[in-house]
């Protein structure tokens, strides 16, 4: 558990949490940068949110020989597209690292991060979002990691989670 963590909010920054004696704020945020750096086209898989940008993903796929041109690829949702394989591999490596963040994070301090990342200190359900990523990662039972210590909590984690589940 974090315990040399400092928080103060910075009301001349909207609020947003300057955070000092963070012990694993660092790599968290490295594992998250190293998660959304992966480069996904090399399983297959593209991100399209308009006709133009499909076009495009799907002439990779072709190009790279995943696919032949013609063949159907699959909707995963949120605008991704590709290869079942591809997004199996793909996830995959996402869960390594995730599992490397449950290994190495300490969920406070992620909590903290991602409160700024979400911008909870202007976001109407207050710091939902924030919370749902650590419950995301560590379980419910991670999140009683916050107790006593969340800014904005608009929800207790019991309600979020129940949330998360519907």
């Amino acid at each position: 558990m974090a315990t040399n963590v400092q928080v103060r909010q910075d009301w001349d920054n909207d609020g947003f949490l300057r955070i000092t004696g963070a012990e694993t704020l660092q790599r968290y945020s490295e594992l998250c940068q190293q998660q959304n750096n992966i480069p996904i086209d090399k399983y297959g898989v593209f991100f399209a949110f308009d006709q133009g940008q499909f076009d495009d993903g799907y002439k990779g796929l072709v190009k790279m020989g995943f696919i032949k041109d013609g063949e159907k690829v699959k909707s995963f949702g949120q605008g991704c597209f590709g290869i079942l394989d591809g997004m199996k591999r793909w996830m995959k490596e996402c869960r390594e690292i995730d599992d490397k963040i449950r290994a190495e994070c300490d969920p406070y301090e992620v909590y903290l991060y991602e409160y700024n990342n979400f911008e909870c200190c202007i976001d109407w359900d207050g710091d939902t979002r924030a919370v749902e990523k650590v419950i995301s990662l560590f379980g419910a039972a991670g999140a009683a990691a916050l107790q006593g210590r969340r800014m904005r909590a608009y929800e207790t984690v019991d309600t979020i989670v129940e949330n998360m589940n519907k």
